[in-house]
């Protein structure tokens, strides 16, 4: 079911580690992300956003955070 929602395989670059300890260093592994993108993204505030992305009416994204198009 998920393969109707997700076009392409992804990976989440981060060391294998116990979920727990990557919540405590999410906010840095996204930054990190964010400033390792293409020019295909949006940058603004700690937001990324990609050109493909469409964000509906009444969104709020928190920085850090990363809105990606695959497919």
């Amino acid at each position: 079911m998920i393969e109707s929602y997700i076009t392409c395989p992804t990976t989440f670059p981060i060391e294998a580690t116990e979920p727990w300890a990557i919540v405590g260093k999410i906010e840095d592994i996204v930054g990190r992300l964010i400033g390792s993108l293409s020019d295909d993204y949006t940058v603004k505030d700690g937001v990324a956003i990609h050109r493909m992305v469409v964000i509906g009416h009444n969104v709020t994204i928190k920085a850090p955070a990363s809105a990606m198009c695959h497919g």
